[in-house]
């Protein structure tokens, strides 16, 4: 079990380090999400790992777990395509079945004043008709946070997580090969704090990003991929924290990444980048019953000679969560971010989302989670194609239903309805999915 002084430490942690973001129902409307960029919509999929130190039912575990589960899910456009349009790859059907099983390990220790983690699980995902996007998936993370005196302290990880890329946005043009994304990322960082309520971080992260397709082996190094998802990544992250005897945490965070990828003459995109990031970011207790979270930072984005793909701009956002009765929640969240999308016309996207949400506890073990998000998505152009500027607007309401049949058993239903209204007829489209899991953990 998580000791507080442990608990609180990944907390600070989970701020500092930049990974990949996982799929939500929201990044599958939108643009895929990729490992160089800033990460948000950031809700875990089915079977893959959940946000270290918030697995849920943590706390009632003991130095071993096992996770298993199975997830049935039917989407009525599996590949995102336009409303007006029929074209799927030969052989599949617009609506599909999704079927996804896991099976995880995980372990957890204290000695002394260090304490271990890892967790394992395996991913298997089938299709009813697009068998060609089946995948088979194996994620780890370790993680040492050591005490190595009372006033410093270190969070030594290593992880890897392995995704499939659809369904995704395609447009015009579905894809006739699954597309799977793998992470692989070792670090550490340190904090001292000499003084209790000042902490100065350092670390350094290695990251590396690569595609390739589940039916042929090595990278794909074509045009028809973003260059952005094969990457090597060096990063350098130093930051400043006060922490008032209030709870409120105050930290200023720096990642400074040197990074390789493929060279793509297709689209003049080079093989070395550099990336800054500087974020100041705030917890606030407001209330006993409230927090409010927030950031705010700059992102710079530099493609050495090629500077026409070069991009920066303001990155951040504000969260507001108040806990009423019998532990039910309301939150409201504002997320504006950047991430690398390399086309012929453009070198990246902008995202501004609202989502409203709240987790109803209607008994101990059954809750409801309804959400309503809204966002815009800017493709700002290169010099030369002002004309093929692209705004997509996404709507998405989702229900989430939990039931704790027993302390080991549960049961999820999920109903979502996506709507992206683009000026490019070919983004515009919709698709309603609705999805059935049972687990067991123990």
């Amino acid at each position: 079990m998580l000791k507080t002084q442990s608990r609180y430490f990944i907390a600070l942690l989970s701020l500092s380090i930049f990974f990949c973001s996982p799929y939500s129902v929201l990044a599958q409307s939108l643009v895929p999400v990729n490992p160089f960029g800033v990460g948000y919509f950031s809700a875990t999929p089915f079977g893959q790992m959940k946000p270290f130190g918030q697995v849920e039912m943590r706390e009632n575990l003991d130095t071993f777990k096992f996770e298993a589960g199975s997830q049935y899910q039917y989407n009525s456009n599996v590949f995102m395509m336009p409303s007006a349009s029929n074209l799927v790859p030969s052989g599949t059907t617009r609506a599909d079945s999704i079927t996804t099983s896991y099976i995880g390990l995980g372990f957890e220790k204290d000695y002394g004043m260090q304490h271990f983690v890892l967790d394992m699980s395996a991913v298997n995902q089938k299709y009813g008709s697009s068998s060609f996007m089946d995948y088979t998936g194996f994620n780890y993370e370790a993680r040492w946070l050591a005490s190595i005196t009372p006033s410093l302290k270190a969070d030594v990880s290593a992880l890897q997580t392995v995704t499939p890329r659809g369904p995704e946005t395609y447009g015009a043009s579905p894809p006739t090969q699954a597309q799977i994304s793998t992470v692989e990322s070792e670090g550490v960082i340190f904090d001292l704090s000499p003084y209790k309520v000042v902490h100065v971080y350092a670390g350094y992260n290695y990251q590396s990003s690569f595609t390739s397709n589940q039916t042929t082996s090595g990278l794909i190094n074509t045009g028809g991929v973003n260059p952005l998802y094969n990457n090597n990544q060096s990063q350098i992250i130093t930051g400043l924290g006060y922490e008032f005897s209030s709870g409120t945490l105050f930290k200023l965070m720096n990642k400074n990444v040197n990074g390789t990828q493929p060279e793509y003459l297709i689209w003049d995109v080079g093989p070395t980048f550099k990336k800054n990031e500087t974020i100041l970011s705030m917890v606030w207790p407001v209330t006993g019953s409230s927090t409010l979270t927030g950031s705010y930072g700059y992102s710079a984005t530099n493609y050495g000679s090629d500077s026409l793909r070069n991009y920066s701009g303001q990155i951040g956002g504000l969260e507001y969560e108040k806990k009423i009765n019998n532990d039910s929640t309301v939150n409201i969240k504002y997320e504006h971010g950047m991430q690398s999308y390399t086309t012929q016309s453009t070198s990246y996207d902008v995202v501004d989302a609202l989502i409203l949400s709240t987790n109803w506890v209607v008994t101990p073990r059954f809750n409801v989670k309804p959400s309503v998000t809204i966002a815009r998505q800017q493709f700002p152009t290169l010099g030369g194609f002002a004309d093929l500027s692209r705004t997509d607007n996404s709507f998405v309401y989702t229900l989430e239903a939990t039931w704790k049949a027993t302390e080991k058993f549960r049961v999820r239903g999920l109903i979502a309805y996506v709507d992206r209204q683009s000026n490019y007829a070919t983004y515009t489209t919709n698709n309603a999915i609705a999805s059935l899991s049972a687990e067991i953990y123990f």
